[in-house]
């Protein structure tokens, strides 16, 4: 089953996934898509076309793949898309990311625009924790969800010291 009204794309069943990747991230027909919710779908490299994904004019403000079992390598691909540069919530919950997530995230371009990031459950420790609290990509984030990790205190503290999360209103 898949919805689609201004400006949302919802996929709730696991056959479309591949598809919807091709069709969502290359047809110029959604460019005005805001809001992406393909949670718990699972969401593998091939699905990603990445080489198509760089050029296109979708601007997207939300995207859940939440217990999409997404791991770090895909989440690499998936950073590829240009459109992301627009995200103002990104929900990777339940998503397999480990540290080398969290470090594939801190390293990426810039989201200017991302006001909250929510990573609950997805085993990150505390080098992940560390990982993240060096980053400049994030400079605007409001909420950070960790919930349900194993960050510990020297994550936690490496996060509350961290000048990119000066302006974090809830972690």
């Amino acid at each position: 089953h898949h919805e689609h009204t201004e400006g949302l794309f919802e996929v709730n069943d696991l056959y479309a996934v591949e598809g919807v990747f091709r069709a969502v991230f290359t047809s110029s027909g959604l460019a005005g898509l805001r809001r992406l919710v393909l949670e718990g779908e699972r969401v593998r490299r091939r699905d990603v076309p990445a080489s198509r994904l760089r050029n296109t004019a979708m601007a997207l403000e939300d995207l859940d793949l939440g217990r999409s079992e997404l791991g770090p390598k895909n989440l690499s691909a998936l950073l590829e898309f240009s459109a992301l540069t627009t995200l103002e919530r990104l929900k990777l919950d339940r998503s397999a990311l480990g540290d080398e997530g969290a470090l594939t995230l801190s390293m990426w371009a810039p989201f200017p625009a991302l006001r909250e990031l929510i990573l609950a459950h997805n085993n990150l420790g505390a080098l992940g924790a560390k990982s993240l609290a060096r980053t400049t990509a994030l400079t605007n984030l409001k909420v950070l969800d960790l919930q349900g990790n194993l960050v510990r205190s020297a994550g936690t503290s490496a996060l509350a010291r961290s000048p990119a999360f000066a302006g974090l209103e809830r972690l």
